[in-house]
C-alpha cells in the first residue's frame, strides 16, 4: 500500500512514511515497526522512529478533525525499563522522542509500562 500510494503521488517510497494502526471503537494502537523480525523490531526502536510514529499518529487524527488527541507511548521493556534495570531503550530512545513531541506541542505521555498502558 505504501508503494502504491507513493507511486500515485509521484514520490519515492522513502518520502512517504507509514505506520500500521490497529483500531477498535475505544482504542487505537500504532506500531513503530511493521512486519519485521523480532530483532528488526528491536532495532526499529530509535528516537527518530518513535518520534515519526507519534507525528504520523497526531497528523492522522488532525486530518480526521481531532487535533490535540492524547497519545500514550508504551515502553519496550517490562515496567518501561525500570530506570535502566531492564534495558535502556526507554532512557536512550523513547523518552527523548516523547520529550521532543511534547516540545512540538503534541499531547504525548510515556514511556508507560507496556503491560499496563492499555488499562489507562
Amino acid at each position: 500500500l505504501q508503494a502504491l500510494a507513493a507511486e500515485h503521488l509521484g514520490r519515492p517510497v522513502d518520502d512517504l512514511p507509514v505506520r500500521m494502526m490497529l483500531a477498535s471503537p475505544e482504542l487505537r494502537t500504532v506500531l513503530v515497526s511493521i512486519h519485521v523480525s523480532l530483532r528488526g523490531a528491536l532495532e526499529a526502536v530509535t528516537c527518530e522512529n518513535v518520534l515519526s510514529t507519534v507525528r504520523i499518529t497526531a497528523a492522522h487524527f488532525a486530518r480526521l478533525g481531532r487535533p490535540g488527541v492524547r497519545i500514550a507511548v508504551a515502553g519496550l521493556n517490562p515496567h518501561a525499563g525500570e530506570g535502566g534495570l531492564f534495558g535502556r531503550e526507554e532512557i536512550d530512545h523513547i523518552a527523548p522522542a516523547v520529550a521532543e513531541a511534547r516540545a512540538e506541542g503534541l499531547q504525548v505521555t510515556g514511556p508507560h509500562a507496556p503491560d499496563t498502558v492499555f488499562m489507562r
